[in-house]
């Protein structure tokens, strides 16, 4: 039954325009069970990051997926958390030793009090409990909204990067306690400041770098956070890990899997 009625949300979406007309009926297809949409590629993205999460240990490198669990704006994610299908990958993504995290939507970005909502929806469907947070579209809009966040349960946030530049938003590469300026105080939530994102590298209206410039972007970034013995922080999604996605960002996510497991393997073998 979720399924008919994500079916009937998507394509209420295409008729709205909200969402392409294409798009709605691929995405109510896939609700239906009817087909395996080409951005349905968890099982792909483990694979992946298997690269390094299979040679190294969890202190040295960690992977984290971070399901949405509530929005409505036509910024929001087409699938229900509820859903029969999204369930089972959460639970692949559970069973393959990644860590699950919050996706807060748009509209919790806006409103952060729907944020504890979104969390215990999603602590409900995983069954376990839910401190990571990483916000849609890195919506954290305003820094008095730290207050608010924490209060929601999140306790680590990857959010705090540049969308339209790679590199040290906050001025390190090291996790670091939030701070909350309206009642000037520290705040319960370690942030784990974002380096770089995928879109940022290649969109037009970001930076507009080719596959080569865009490995040596991160590449740099990589080093001096090495230099610096700090925490290099990426963001992929998996729509542009995707088969029917035309952009350089899966081999370049290779490449740069690679290049991280180059430097840990010489620091493993003490070099």
């Amino acid at each position: 039954r979720r399924g008919a009625i994500s079916a009937a949300r998507a394509v209420a979406g295409g008729l709205l325009g909200r969402h392409a007309i294409n798009d709605a009926l691929g995405n109510a297809a896939t609700a239906l069970g009817l087909k395996r949409h080409p951005q349905d590629n968890l099982d792909e993205v483990i694979a992946l990051d298997r690269r390094l999460t299979d040679r190294f240990p969890p202190e040295r490198c960690r992977s984290v997926f971070f399901f949405m669990a509530g929005g409505r704006s036509q910024y929001d994610g087409y699938y229900s958390i509820r859903d029969k299908h999204p369930r089972s990958r959460l639970r692949e993504v559970m069973e393959s030793g990644a860590e699950i995290g919050l996706h807060a939507s748009y509209e919790a970005g806006a409103n952060p009090s729907q944020l504890a909502a979104e969390r215990e929806e999603l602590e409900i469907v995983s069954g376990g409990k839910i401190e990571k947070n990483r916000h849609h579209f890195l919506a954290w809009r305003e820094p008095e909204h730290g207050q608010t966040i924490a209060e929601a349960g999140i306790r680590w946030d990857a959010t705090l990067g540049y969308a339209e530049l790679s590199g040290f938003r906050l001025g390190v590469c090291r996790p670091v306690r939030l701070f909350d300026p309206v009642h000037r105080r520290p705040l319960d939530i370690e942030e784990h400041p974002l380096t770089v994102m995928d879109c940022t590298l290649d969109r037009p209206n970001y930076m507009n770098l080719g596959e080569e410039e865009a490995f040596e972007q991160v590449r740099k970034l990589i080093d001096e956070t090495y230099r610096h013995r700090g925490e290099f922080v990426c963001l992929w999604h998996n729509t542009v890990l995707a088969s029917d996605d035309k952009s350089f960002h899966k081999q370049l996510y290779v490449r740069v899997l690679d290049y991280l497991g180059s430097l840990l393997e010489k620091d493993q073998c003490g070099l």
